[in-house]
């Protein structure tokens, strides 16, 4: 039962105004290139809960995300979205298959600082809603999270991409595993599709 969704819609319907907004400005100023840029990342999901590492062995899994950035590029304030997911998996003392997965949709705002001609740093955080699946149980709950990127231009409209964040998000129906608090590390490349 996904109850937070309506919760999470509004924040779409709230980005996708900006977006809007964002390209009917940059019609307006001649020196605004709009933005849309696709990210895709890899890396690892390191958890904070000394329950994975009893149960999987290890407190770390591999992780991928996609995202988008949109806005025009004299824009101080950038929405952005971003989809990702990883997943634990061991075997139980009784040899029956134990998994525990997590899809999360984030959205919120960047705040880019430029610090050369192509480099540039990124401040960003929103809020994300999170479906855990635990076996075959699913729920799901609204979190947050922070990140520090840092984005450089290779060319005019690709960039190499390194990210940091931490992801605050509590699986409440679940006593065993209701902490999903942790750190990405990822790296990815970002493209322009419209500058």
């Amino acid at each position: 039962m996904l109850k937070s969704t309506p919760r999470f819609t509004s924040i779409c319907l709230l980005l996708l105004t900006l977006t809007i907004s964002s390209f009917s400005r940059a019609e307006r100023d001649s020196l605004s290139i709009p933005l849309a840029r696709i990210s895709v990342e890899t890396g690892v999901f390191f958890s904070s809960h000394e329950k994975f590492q009893t149960l999987f062995e290890t407190n770390s899994a591999f992780n991928w995300q996609i995202g988008l950035d949109v806005g025009t590029s004299t824009w101080k304030i950038i929405p952005w979205g971003k989809f990702s997911t990883f997943q634990f998996e061991t075997l139980t003392e009784a040899s029956a298959p134990y998994t525990a997965k997590l899809v999360q949709f984030s959205g919120g705002l960047g705040f880019p600082i430029a610090l050369k001609d192509r480099d540039e740093l990124i401040l960003r955080g929103g809020l994300s809603q999170n479906i855990y699946t635990v076996n075959d149980e699913t729920q799901d709950e609204l979190g947050m999270l922070m990140s520090i990127g840092y984005k450089r231009s290779l060319h005019k409209n690709l960039d190499i991409l390194f990210n940091g964040a931490y992801n605050y998000s509590k699986n409440k129906s679940n006593p065993l595993l209701n902490d999903w608090n942790g750190f990405t590390l990822n790296i990815g490349v970002g493209i322009n599709l419209i500058g």
